[in-house]
């Protein structure tokens, strides 16, 4: 990263203008690209942050709670341990021949620096045949 130095007025010697700011994007656009390493389900920045992607189906089996339904799909283990625990992002999955049931998300329990913990869906209505599938993308420090 080249490192530039501004000063200011009446200095002109680094002024603000387009070959400055282009050299300022391409810094940006470096640091920010830095992969150290890569993998399947996985991206590790050379900044210390790594992002983890995984997909957890399993077959529906929602069951009543209140006036609702629920289901808890067991924990998927991360592709890379982090150092702390994650911030961690689901996505339902549904499609249009129903395959997949739609589902809400009620919380996560036990997410550590290793798993997703056990995610807990909920819906309003009762659901035993077909599957559900929750895709996830887990984002924190690797160093």
């Amino acid at each position: 990263m080249e490192k530039i130095n501004f000063e200011d007025l009446p200095s002109t010697d680094t002024p603000i203008d387009s070959t400055n700011l282009n050299l300022l994007q391409t810094n940006v656009e470096n640091a920010i690209n830095e992969v150290a390493e890569s993998g399947e389900n996985y991206i590790k920045f050379k900044s210390g942050i790594m992002a983890v992607f995984g997909t957890i189906e399993a077959n529906a089996n929602f069951t009543a709670w209140g006036s609702s339904y629920q289901q808890e799909l067991a924990g998927d283990y991360f592709a890379v341990p982090f150092i702390e625990t994650p911030f961690l992002v689901l996505a339902s999955t549904i499609n249009v021949d129903n395959t997949y049931n739609y589902a809400s998300f009620a919380g996560t329990f036990g997410t550590s620096k290793t798993i997703t913990g056990i995610i807990k869906l909920m819906r309003p209505v009762a659901a035993s045949t077909g599957k559900v599938k929750v895709n996830y993308m887990a984002i924190g420090k690797w160093k």
